[in-house]
């Protein structure tokens, strides 16, 4: 099994004072009229894990673009489970974000410095390819399950402990922190463990629910046109005017 040193981190964390201007996506939702069970397991990457595989590590093996991975994994997750279509993309594409979001110059590892997921998110938005996102208490797991449910995926800020480098079981260590990466992900069994998308591992790693309280610093969730055309008839309650007043007030 490949370990991190094959592998780039590159999630510069959101600082608490920005990311407390972030509104909670819970905040707009009526969970009243749909709090998924934990006990039903939700997992919105299976439709998509062959395309996944095959677009591979997109880039995220010799520069730290994993926020830019994330958005693609999520966006090709939301459009597989919306629509059916597979979206596939490219290294060259993928680290053509990286650029666009942070400066990084091909070649120059003096700018190779990662990304604050906020500022992807609201490059994203910025570029049409996303209606709207928010954020997720991370120690919260009943709202993690629900974002997971009704966004078809969960975007976790963590902090990788060293210990996780050669096992796909992510649980709680006393071993040192090696890095900030940004994962997908895509589903809870009963426990609250959930599989994460990262580096095109297969099977996935499974994040145990002790250890996303305790590595996760943030959580995002995005959605997309066709996701709101396919879902919008569950997502009753969502105040979609209301986020996106205060998403533009997010610096």
């Amino acid at each position: 099994m490949d370990g991190f040193r094959n592998r780039k981190f590159g999630l510069i964390h959101t600082p608490e004072a920005r990311l407390a201007k972030v509104p909670f996506i819970t905040d707009h939702i009526d969970l009243t009229v749909r709090l998924p069970l934990i006990a039903d397991r939700v997992d919105y990457f299976a439709r998509w894990a062959d395309r996944y595989e095959s677009n591979g590590l997109l880039g995220n093996g010799r520069v730290g673009d994993c926020v830019q991975v994330w958005a693609a994994n999520s966006l090709g997750t939301a459009q597989a489970n919306s629509t059916g279509d597979l979206m596939s993309f490219t290294e060259a594409q993928v680290v053509g974000w990286y650029m666009a979001v942070t400066g990084y110059v091909e070649g120059d590892e003096s700018t190779d410095n990662g990304t604050d997921p906020v500022d992807m998110l609201q490059w994203l938005k910025g570029q049409g390819m996303i209606e709207f996102w928010g954020r997720v208490d991370p120690l919260n797991t009943a709202h993690c399950a629900a974002a997971t449910e009704l966004f078809g995926g969960l975007g976790l800020a963590v902090d990788l402990p060293q210990d996780w480098e050669y096992t796909r079981d992510w649980n709680l260590t006393t071993s040192p922190i090696v890095g900030g990466h940004m994962i997908l992900g895509s589903g809870f069994d009963a426990d609250g463990n959930m599989p994460v998308q990262t580096w095109a591992m297969k099977p996935p790693p499974v994040l145990a629910n002790a250890a996303r309280i305790q590595y996760a610093q943030a959580a995002f969730v995005m959605g997309t046109r066709e996701w709101l055309r396919a879902t919008g008839q569950t997502l009753q309650g969502f105040d979609l005017a209301g986020l996106q007043a205060r998403l533009a007030l997010v610096a």
